[in-house]
């Protein structure tokens, strides 16, 4: 009989401590697992630049599918080479500060001066021109240019209208 019941508070005190630690875990790879609010915003500003480049430059059907498909890669390498440059120049900001490691400087230097990206990125945009007439090369090449302006205004105007709207819910109070 004891021994039934040491062996029932055994399991229910384990019962317990499962059920209190399996929710920390859940969340824990979840959390891992569940992309950052940055990404999520990366992901969908470029589902969203994806539209506005088709409604922008109006490709035919064939050239739709190839199309994103280009653009996805040199957005891609932009990324890329927008990070190696940030990379770069934060070493560049501690070396700043630091005397000596002149070779170190020099090496800082140099890819500072060439991105390793720049290369492929012309080809990126070379491939992309190679499928679009002459019209569609410029609308792209002012689409590229002014999407994130465009962007960055859009956000500015719904944000001014954001505060407006929590002006009046004040005022009416």
């Amino acid at each position: 009989m004891r021994r039934q019941a040491l062996v029932a508070i055994a399991i229910g005190t384990l019962s317990v401590l499962f059920l209190l630690i399996i929710p920390r875990i859940v969340a824990q790879v979840n959390s891992s697992t569940k992309p950052s609010i940055q990404d999520e915003i990366r992901r969908h500003t470029n589902i969203l630049k994806g539209w506005q480049l088709i409604d922008a430059i109006g490709p035919t059907a064939e050239q739709a599918a190839l199309l994103l498909a280009k653009f996805k890669r040199l957005e891609d390498l932009k990324a890329k080479s927008r990070t190696q440059r940030i990379q770069t120049f934060n070493l560049l900001k501690e070396l700043a500060e630091e005397e000596g490691r002149t070779e170190d400087k020099k090496r800082a230097l140099a890819a500072y001066r060439e991105n390793s990206h720049q290369a492929e990125l012309a080809v990126a945009y070379n491939d992309i021109y190679t499928i679009l007439d002459v019209d569609q090369q410029v609308k792209f090449a002012v689409f590229n240019r002014t999407f994130r302006r465009d962007l960055h205004d859009t956000l500015k105007v719904l944000a001014s209208i954001r505060e407006l709207k929590a002006q009046e819910k004040v005022e009416k109070k």
